[in-house]
């Protein structure tokens, strides 16, 4: 075991207080100061990632309130393959030759897998762990996966309160489901929704899932005897069996786990509980053997009532396929699309608004009939704040219970069968004679030239019968044309949808389940309100084979040019893995990511400065982009920025679009424009455009045919510094440089 002087310690997630806290807004701010950093194996003798014996793996919390994270944990101890996934397998631990006190980990997020690495020190409290622990002391698998999801989430005080179904989809990549327990008597709520089409918990519905799919229940409030369970408090159900009791009649029992480790129900059939006697002794002491530290039976009447909401999510199969809780069917089928709400553009808000048309469109054609899970994914926007430390860009949803640092945008999903309509029109001409005959074949060679090569109408077939008449030749044309499929839209949307989520909801994402039959599909993702911007990714899962794909749009709308003349600049250049795709500010190599040096000279209060950032490639292919501006220090006669600097201007959250743009007003100075993926060492090309608004005096030309134009200014100084190369990029591919009037 090497020395701890030369283990790993973790420059951008630092044993300090700097990753603990966020703004301190939560119970654990007490702690700054008081938290110590030790490694496993100086909290104990002989650490260990996994027991011998899975019970002793079990997660229990400690005084960092992510109980939703820790019931989302315990979906990896049903499966293998997803503890592989998310712990990749082999790694040095202590005690061997090669540990160096780093640890790799992987989180699904937002369409792929990402590695977070951190170091082993972990918070403490009088030489013990403060947050999360495992039953046993010297195991270290979940600590371990809290600090590296801290990492990811840009603290520890950012899993302070969440929801299992968001910490279910990051850990697994698939879907979780969250069913109401409660009814609200179908009173509207402040949006006007009822709760007609919400699910409710039928655990019947379950048995072809029984044992694999991971059920947790939540208690928002806390009343009667649901106090005994806490509030805001979420617990695991680990299996439910259903029983005889002495009455004849049968009973079903739930066994619920708290993460806090220790009992807190006094129901009927907590241990030493009456309704035991009730039922073979045998039977009793079976199921009351099966209960670990921490663990409880309750009746399901019990459950119903204690808990509000219940959280299921989705199995994974060993071959990496989602399994449908309904069928228990593999779903090997499926799609992902990444797109994004801009206001004024493609955020028509709900139904209730006539932009509802103008939200982004995707196409699902169904080629066989099949169950069908859809599923709207909106990335997390936190709100920026000068006490805010933790995350660095405001971009990717970070999960957690509604607090003041995040927000949700009420979304919701919407899908029609389209039936499409064709129009065939035929045109039948007859002639008789010879004569005619070489009319018809000069008709025939006049019509192909004018329709086929000038006017190119839509496809169209001629069919040429000749036959002898008795008389002569006769010859009979006859011309078909097909017009392209179709649909009318408006009058789609204004039809009642075929499946849609019951409401929209004030949650990272939201899914319809459906058997659908084969055709083609319109899906529109919706914000409540519109001019709601945000980001999103859309998914299918299906049992058959499908295709899904963006509806093509009009461009997103030029940024309104103010009067004046601006200077534009384009620039191509390359994200490169490894050289020059840093990635976002999250990140200590996003100051490895391209630069594009940009000049201000004209001061004003108006916005002097625009830029947008374009990636190529398909829709398919889109990664979330975005920039910042940088302000270049006095001095550098280059592009550069320093370590830590933080940007005058920026484009986040990053969007799963093909372009973003900015307009702002910036003092004169020097900066640099620094486009980036959110992901680091993510592949792409781009364009970045750069405009900025110059002051240029009046000009007078001599100018004659074959010679060069001489300019002279008339007055002084035009405010507009000149370069011999006004805009550089580091990797760029071509340059090209216009000036574009407007206006003036």
């Amino acid at each position: 075991m090497e020395p701890s002087g030369s283990l790993f310690i973790d420059p951008d997630f630092a044993p300090a207080d700097c990753s603990l806290f966020s703004d301190c807004s939560t119970p654990i701010a007490r702690l700054q100061g008081a938290v110590e950093w030790m490694r496993p194996q100086e909290i104990c003798s002989s650490p260990k990632l996994f027991p011998e014996n899975p019970k002793e793996g079990h997660p229990k919390q400690g005084i960092l309130g992510d109980c939703w994270f820790l019931c989302a944990c315990t979906a990896l101890l049903k499966n293998k393959h997803l503890m592989d996934k998310v712990f990749p397998p082999g790694q040095p631990q202590w005690g061997d030759r090669s540990y160096k006190g780093k640890f790799r980990f992987r989180f699904w997020r937002f369409g792929r897998w990402v590695d977070v690495r951190v170091d082993d020190c972990l918070p403490c409290l009088s030489s013990r762990l403060c947050f999360s622990h495992c039953q046993s002391p010297s195991v270290f698998w979940v600590p371990l996966l809290e600090k590296a999801y801290a990492k990811l989430r840009g603290s520890y005080e950012r899993l302070w309160a969440g929801q299992v179904a968001e910490a279910l989809v990051d850990l697994t990549g698939g879907l979780a489901e969250q069913w109401s327990l409660k009814d609200s008597g179908n009173e509207e709520d402040p949006l006007g929704q009822t709760d007609k089409g919400r699910r409710r918990l039928d655990l019947d519905s379950l048995q072809a899932v029984k044992g694999l799919c991971s059920i947790s229940g939540s208690v928002h409030s806390a009343p009667g005897g649901a106090s005994e369970l806490g509030q805001h408090h979420a617990l695991s159900v680990m299996e439910w069996i259903d029983l005889p009791v002495a009455s004849g009649a049968a009973v079903r029992l739930l066994r619920v786990r708290n993460p806090w480790g220790r009992p807190t129900w006094g129901g009927a059939w907590r241990e030493g509980g009456e309704r035991w006697e009730q039922m073979d002794q045998t039977c009793a002491l079976d199921l009351l053997s099966r209960t670990e530290e921490g663990e409880f039976w309750m009746e399901e009447a019990e459950f119903l009532e204690e808990f509000d909401e219940v959280t299921v999510g989705y199995p994974i199969g060993s071959q990496g396929f989602i399994l449908s809780i309904y069928t228990g069917c593999e779903l090997p089928h499926s799609y992902q699309i990444g797109s994004c709400w801009i206001k004024g553009h493609s955020s028509g808000g709900c139904r209730n608004n006539s932009s509802f048309g103008s939200n982004p469109k995707f196409w699902l054609q169904m080629k066989d009939p099949g169950e069908v899970l859809v599923s709207l994914l909106q990335h997390r926007l936190w709100r920026n704040s000068a006490d805010s430390k933790g995350c660095i860009d405001s971009v990717g949803p970070q999960g957690g219970s509604r607090g003041p640092d995040f927000q949700h945008h009420a979304i919701g999903l919407h899908i029609w069968k389209v039936l499409f309509t064709y129009h065939k029109y035929r045109r039948t001409y007859t002639y008789l004679g010879t004569k005619q005959v070489i009319s018809v074949l000069t008709w025939l060679i006049r019509s192909f030239l004018l329709y086929n090569i000038f006017l190119k109408p839509r496809p169209e077939m001629t069919l040429l019968l000749i036959h002898d008449c008795g008389n002569g030749v006769c010859v009979r044309v006859s011309s078909f044309q097909v017009e392209k499929k179709h649909f009318n839209l408006v009058r789609t949307l204004n039809k009642p949808a075929s499946v849609s989520t019951h409401c929209h909801a004030y949650q990272r994402e939201v899914s319809v389940y459906a058997g659908l039959s084969a055709g083609a599909y319109l899906v529109v993702p919706s914000t409540f309100l519109p001019g709601a911007e945000a980001s999103f990714l859309l998914r299918v899962f299906s049992s058959a084979a499908l295709v899904l794909s963006l509806v093509e749009a009009p461009g997103v709308p030029p940024l309104a040019v103010p009067d004046g003349e601006w200077e534009i600049h384009s620039s191509q250049g390359s994200w490169v893995p490894g050289q020059s795709a840093g990635g976002s500010r999250n990140f200590p190599s996003h100051w490895t990511n391209p630069h594009v040096l940009l000049l201000v000279s004209l001061q004003c209060e108006e916005p002097n400065v625009r830029v947008s950032l374009r990636q190529h490639g398909p829709p398919s292919a889109f990664l979330p982009i975005g920039f910042h501006i940088y302000q270049v220090p006095d001095g550098f006669v280059e592009p550069r920025i320093t370590q830590g600097q933080e940007p005058q201007a920026s484009c986040v959250p990053h969007c799963y679009t093909q372009e973003v743009s900015l307009q702002c007003s910036l003092p004169p100075g020097a900066y640099a424009v620094v486009p980036s993926t959110y992901q680091p060492d993510s592949e792409g090309n781009f364009t970045l455009t750069v405009s900025r608004k110059i002051l240029r005096k009046v000009v007078m030309s001599q100018e004659s045919l074959g010679n060069v134009v001489r300019e002279v200014s008339v007055a002084g100084h035009s405010g507009l510094q000149l370069v011999s190369d006004p805009i550089t990029c580091m990797d760029t591919h071509v340059s090209e440089c216009t000036t574009q009037n407007v206006d003036t």
